[in-house]
């Protein structure tokens, strides 16, 4: 099997039919569809995850990836900044901390508002480890620069630099209490992957849709011409919501 496989030349490769095959026809059918084949993998067995794995490479996933894992190591490098060069020559550097831990801020804000777009993709438990990420090291950083400056160990022009962990402290509070684990996880979960599936399919356009029923059509007929399903079951098939063959077939 490859990537460029259709439903039509999957079937005709295979000798037998199980119910990990249904999963893998919707695969070839939504060959295209890289947010379909995202939302499905959320929805598919272990063992045949890997037929949904990402296979178009997005640039702007990728630097809102990098932007967060950034967001995250800002505020350490912050507080490092901070006390080394208070031990190494009594000279804490509050501004740069400063700045690194706004920039930090910044970079949450635009990962939050990208999640926002997408609420389905985002996890309560999973979000709220990342506000503890921020919460600590800015904190520590907010209240060592306040002593400093307390002390006249950094001069007093630099107080606006506490700014920057004080933003990345409100940003990170504000994203614990959003991100409230709901008491049925699971419920949670299976709604937010009908979300995720309901919003890819509705950007597929209309005459896109109608080609991928044809496909999948055709494909049933020859799988059972073929005899590696039955009549009963191509049937089945063909009334499955589309976008849900496999989770209809499998689950019946």
């Amino acid at each position: 099997m490859t990537d460029a496989m259709t439903p039509r030349s999957y079937v005709e490769a295979q000798e037998r039919w199980s119910p990990a095959s249904w999963w893998y026809l919707e695969s070839h059918l939504f060959r295209d569809e890289s947010e379909v084949h995202m939302a499905l993998w959320f929805r598919a067995p272990d063992e045949v995850r890997r037929a949904f794995a990402a296979r178009h490479f997005s640039f702007g996933k990728l630097l809102l990836s990098l932007a967060e894992i950034a967001s995250l190591v800002l505020p350490a490098l912050a507080l490092v900044t901070l006390v080394s060069r208070h031990w190494a020559d009594d000279q804490p550097d509050l501004v740069r901390s400063g700045v690194l831990a706004g920039l930090a801020a910044v970079l949450s804000v635009v990962g939050m508002i990208a999640r926002r777009s997408r609420p389905e993709g985002v996890d309560a438990r999973t979000e709220r480890l990342p506000a503890v990420v921020h919460i600590v090291p800015s904190l520590i950083v907010l209240v060592l620069g306040s002593l400093f400056l307390g002390s006249g160990t950094v001069d007093g022009s630099a107080a606006v630099a506490l700014l920057g962990p004080l933003a990345d402290i409100a940003l990170s509070v504000v994203r614990w209490v959003r991100n409230r684990p709901a008491a049925d996880r699971i419920a949670e979960r299976a709604t937010k992957e009908d979300m995720r599936l309901d919003r890819a399919l509705a950007d597929i356009r209309p005459e896109r849709a109608l080609d991928l029923r044809a496909e999948l059509h055709e494909a049933l007929a020859l799988a059972t011409a073929r005899g590696l399903i039955g009549p009963g079951e191509a049937a089945r098939a063909e009334r499955a919501p589309f976008g849900r063959l496999a989770v209809t077939m499998v689950a019946g």
